[in-house]
């Protein structure tokens, strides 16, 4: 399918400390339901090393979220996770630890200079739950340290496909957060079922848990057992290595019924380049672009070939 390629940075400039808002008046709670703090249960223990574009972003130095390295200064995470109940919080104490199998420990750190919120951000529906952080400084590229690509603009996935979660989530429900890096496979599920299903119990429990057109859902559907959970907000949802969703919300963790529910992260493609253009020469991979960087580095290494035999 898709598959992720060096990303070259050829400069990078400075950002002033700030934090841009959504337009919306409305403030995410993530006390509500489990909704927006959900979201490694029936996984197994895995390692930066195979998973090198995966960070723990760090609230007051502690992990709140998990976040995907998308160019050396940019991280892609959840809008939710820079609000606590009704309250923004300051980015002056969020950091990133990346490049660290182990939950709070090892890897690298950096500060955080600005955090971009998708204007389109709202609650209690939960809509455009994406957000992109900007390093105070750049990552250091290393086999545990990796930028990955986003997927193509308005690409889809077809139902049942296997798709890969990670993160230092709960390993079970109601138990502590996993110290060791954890990865789970699920299936993707189709949108209507899911929707139906959560459209359900927002009238058992008349509250809203509306799957919009900008989210997947991916689970294991009347099965359970393996899903994200509390601890995972703001990781990745991979096909074959290209970041698809990110972990936004979910009823509990790995119910049959109701399947953890991502950021459908081809919906933003275009806003995510636009987010990170503050950086010259800076462009996230899409896996389109990647098959383009590969043909065209193919082609001149033929030509080059090509003139010196002649």
């Amino acid at each position: 399918m898709w598959r992720a390629s060096l990303l070259i940075i050829v400069a990078c400039a400075q950002v002033q400390e700030s934090l841009q808002l959504p337009t919306s008046t409305q403030k995410i709670s993530l006390a509500e339901l489990q909704r927006t703090d959900s979201r490694i249960i029936g996984g197994n223990s895995t390692t930066v090393e195979k998973h090198p574009y995966l960070v723990q972003v760090l609230l007051y130095n502690s992990m709140r979220c998990g976040g995907t390295i998308i160019t050396q200064q940019h991280i892609l995470t959840a809008a939710h996770c820079f609000f606590n109940e009704d309250e923004l919080l300051n980015v002056r104490h969020f950091s990133i630890r990346a490049g660290s199998t182990y939950l709070n420990s090892g890897g690298s750190l950096r500060d955080v200079s600005e955090i971009v919120i998708h204007s389109g951000y709202n609650t209690p529906v939960n809509d455009n739950d994406i957000a992109v952080m900007t390093l105070a400084a750049p990552l250091d590229l290393s086999n545990t340290i990796r930028t990955t690509s986003v997927a193509l603009a308005g690409s889809t996935i077809p139902n049942n496909t296997p798709l890969i979660v990670v993160g230092w989530g709960h390993t079970e429900v109601n138990s502590v957060v996993s110290n060791v890096l954890q990865e789970v496979q699920v299936l993707k599920i189709s949108h209507s079922t899911c929707r139906e299903n959560y459209n359900l119990l927002q009238q058992l429990l008349n509250k809203p848990f509306d799957v919009t057109s900008n989210m997947i859902c991916a689970g294991w559907l009347n099965v359970g057992g393996k899903d994200s959970c509390q601890g995972d907000s703001g990781g990745l949802l991979l096909a074959d290595g290209v970041v698809v969703g990110i972990v936004s919300w979910g009823y509990g963790c790995a119910e049959p019924m109701f399947p953890g529910v991502y950021v459908r992260v081809s919906a933003y493609t275009d806003w995510i380049n636009r987010t990170v253009s503050g950086v010259a020469y800076t462009r996230v991979n899409s896996a389109f672009s990647n098959y383009i960087n590969v043909t065209l580095i193919a082609a001149a290494i033929i030509f080059l070939n090509q003139i010196t035999l002649e």
